[in-house]
């Protein structure tokens, strides 16, 4: 402003300064002229254009949304966890390093016995028909009872455990029995935990005695012996330890006669006499 400059004429009608007639002061919106202060938010509006190199560390508070980060390199997510919807169709040769947990690969029970399948489901490994295991006891104690007449009694020796892998397993039960007798024949059943099994005996009525096989009795002597052989599958529908064991009786029991196992009832020392063995066979079938 000159000295000439005549000072009311710095003073408009209301006493204010009027900047127009000020010398040396740069125009209102030149803000190299705002060197101190704070201008309030309401003052400032601007759009995308006017911030195209914005300096992120002068975001420091607030949320940008989703539409603001079109294209984030994914080597700057360094902490925090995606939600699952922000991974839609993430594509397996990205994963590289970390264990992807067994409950994530296939329905059904992941175990040291059992493998993924290709409809991704987890079976028994040899399922289908395989032998899983095999229990077998073969014994040569020479046995003798006189219970009959429909009675049974446990054959010493002829048991036998077994523990399935899984409950769907099924158990073929074998046994080979030798058996003599003074007159009749022996009739034999399988019991599974000290119980019948209603599978493995036969249909009967009245007075009639269910088994599951029968030895004839000697035909000229007490000498004779005869092996029988039994065959069941079973399907027990358990894992745990399962207790097969063969039980006899006399078929006719009159007067107390007696009936052996391994041995016949005339154990004479002779060379047609026969001394044998039992048998039991117990095999897991994984179906």
């Amino acid at each position: 402003m000159t000295k000439a400059r005549n000072l009311a004429n710095l003073l408009d009608g209301n006493g204010d300064v009027n900047s127009a007639n000020l010398d040396n002061v740069p125009a209102s919106n030149n803000a190299s002229a705002l060197t101190t202060g704070t201008i309030p938010n309401a003052r400032i509006s601007l759009d995308a254009n006017e911030i195209p190199n914005l300096d992120t560390a002068k975001i420091t508070t607030g949320t940008l949304a989703d539409a603001r980060i079109p294209n984030l390199n994914a080597s700057k997510i360094n902490a925090g966890t995606l939600a699952d919807a922000r991974i839609p169709n993430l594509n397996a040769s990205k994963i590289n390093a970390g264990t992807i947990a067994t409950a994530r690969l296939g329905t059904g029970t992941a175990s040291s016995s059992t493998f993924l399948r290709g409809d991704s489901t987890y079976a028994t490994v040899g399922g289908g028909g395989k032998i899983l295991q095999v229990k077998s006891v073969t014994w040569k104690d020479a046995f003798s009872s006189t219970t009959g007449g429909g009675s049974f009694v446990n054959i010493t020796g002829a048991t036998l455990a077994i523990t399935p892998s899984a409950t769907s397993s099924k158990i073929l039960f074998q046994a080979m029995i030798s058996t003599g007798g003074e007159t009749y024949g022996v009739v034999m059943k399988i019991q599974r935990g000290g119980s019948d099994i209603s599978g493995a005996l036969g249909t009967v009525s009245g007075n009639r005695i269910a088994s599951t096989a029968y030895s004839s009795g000697h035909s000229s002597d007490g000498a004779e012996l005869q092996s029988t052989y039994m065959s069941y599958l079973d399907s027990p529908s358990s894992t745990s330890a399962l207790t097969y064991t063969v039980q006899g009786s006399a078929r006719y029991q009159p007067a107390s006669l007696t009936w052996t196992v391994n041995y016949p009832f005339e154990d004479t020392n002779a060379n047609y006499t026969s001394h044998s063995v039992s048998t039991i066979t117990l095999m897991e079938v994984g179906v």
